[in-house]
């Protein structure tokens, strides 16, 4: 890995690419600690496993009441222990009120007859996945839920167990002689997540470099402190081998709150965090950060900005009378099946679009293998730098590696300021 030479005229074109916090906010970075609704917000039906936010239920307003709701479902399967455990809940029965302008929690009324499970406010599976087959339904693990209730049941998780789950730390102030401090003008930074029990992506592996210099500072993997359904091992590249052997040898890392003051050895205020998609990774750091340049809000704007010029100019060549030579006149031939006019081909090709789809009103477009969209790591790295990432196929990515991507990334827009997307 080249260094990259740490100068003050260099760090000033770095730092010109850290976002505000509005714009931050609007690619998804949370910049303030979550409120108390919004930590209440957090808590989870215990049966379609949505949060409440997910379902719309607005905390200062919700009229809990506790009390199990109606199942139905494989009644073999449930009494086999497949059940999702009912611990302390609430009952939220969501319904519209003209009053509030929101979701209001209701209690829900009873009903002694099994109904249809389309009729259910909260769908789910009753049973366990075994070989990939629900136990209640003997359907495929993707099949739709087969069974329900009337209203959506919530766990009484209290506030501090939320906030220990949930709560975002900003960076501290580094403590100690600032002569003898690891603290970095500049890292780069990756995590990988896996899937926790409960449905929340949950930090697996972390890994960070200096910026400059290149070198490896944090690469470990964590032992969550949650209990896990899977580790996403086709993307994440983490297996459960992995993550037995790293705690055996002692080398892995004790829970994101771990992770996070490892990585503040490395990392102060004004330290310069660079990613792909960062907020991801602060997000499963449960951390805030100021300084940070996304690689991929570089992109999305500069893409923004280049798809807004071709609207501008279409819209502009649609209104003139003659485009590119090409007079429109009344007696433009049609289309026998749809009896649309057909636009020229010179004229379709400027616009960039197909008669196909002018004729049907809407541009196709083509699926792409997930990962691979204009905007991914994998195809900007290889579209601006030349280099093949993410090859690894069903082994998954590798966080070490989409960080130096990241990291090479940025320095390629550093040195190439006035670059233009095409």
């Amino acid at each position: 890995m080249a260094a990259i030479k740490n100068s003050v005229g260099y760090l000033a074109e770095l730092r010109s690419l850290v976002e505000h916090e509005d714009v931050l906010k609007k690619y998804g970075y949370t910049t303030q600690q979550l409120s108390e609704e919004e930590l209440l917000l957090k808590r989870r039906c215990i049966g379609c496993n949505k949060t409440l936010s997910q379902l719309g239920a607005k905390a200062s307003k919700a009229k809990l009441t506790e009390r199990q709701p109606k199942t139905t479902g494989n009644a073999d399967s449930r009494a086999a222990g497949s059940t999702p455990p009912r611990r302390q809940s609430t009952i939220v029965s969501l319904v519209p009120t003209s009053s509030m302008g929101v979701a209001e929690a209701t209690e829900s009324p009873s009903t002694e007859e099994p109904q249809d499970v389309n009729k259910f406010r909260c769908k789910y599976h009753v049973g366990a996945v075994v070989n990939r087959y629900w136990t209640c339904c003997s359907q495929h693990v993707s099949a739709k839920p087969c069974g329900g209730a009337d209203a959506h049941v919530t766990g009484n998780q209290a506030l501090h167990e939320l906030a220990a789950l949930y709560q975002l730390h900003a960076t501290p102030i580094p403590v100690g002689s600032p002569w003898h401090s690891d603290i970095r003008d500049a890292v780069a930074i990756d995590c990988e997540m896996g899937t926790a029990k409960s449905g929340d992506s949950e930090l697996i592996r972390v890994t960070v470099v200096d910026y400059f210099s290149g070198k490896v500072l944090v690469d470990s993997l964590v032992n969550p402190d949650v209990p896990m359904e899977h580790l996403n091992t086709r993307y994440s590249g983490v297996s459960w081998a992995d993550l037995s052997k790293a705690k055996r040898k002692g080398t892995c890392l004790r829970g994101k709150d771990q992770a996070r003051l490892r990585v503040w050895n490395f990392v102060g205020p004004q330290t310069i965090v660079v990613g792909h998609a960062t907020f991801n990774d602060l997000r499963a750091l449960r951390w805030i950060h100021a300084n940070v340049v996304d690689s991929q809000i570089i992109a999305s704007k500069a893409k923004k900005t280049k798809d807004d010029e071709k609207r501008a100019e279409k819209e502009r060549v649609m209104k003139e009378p003659h485009i590119g030579g090409i007079a429109m006149e009344d007696s433009q031939p049609q289309d026998q099946a749809s009896g649309q006019a057909l636009l020229p081909s010179g004229l379709t090709n400027m616009l960039g679009v197909s008669k196909q789809a002018i004729s049907q009103g809407n541009t196709p477009k083509p699926k792409k293998a997930k990962g691979s969209g204009d905007l991914s790591l994998k195809t900007l790295i290889k579209k601006r730098v030349g280099r093949d990432i993410q090859t690894g196929g069903r082994a998954g990515h590798d966080s070490l590696e989409d960080a130096i991507a990241a990291r090479d990334l940025v320095h390629w827009h550093v040195t190439h300021p006035n670059f233009e997307w095409e």
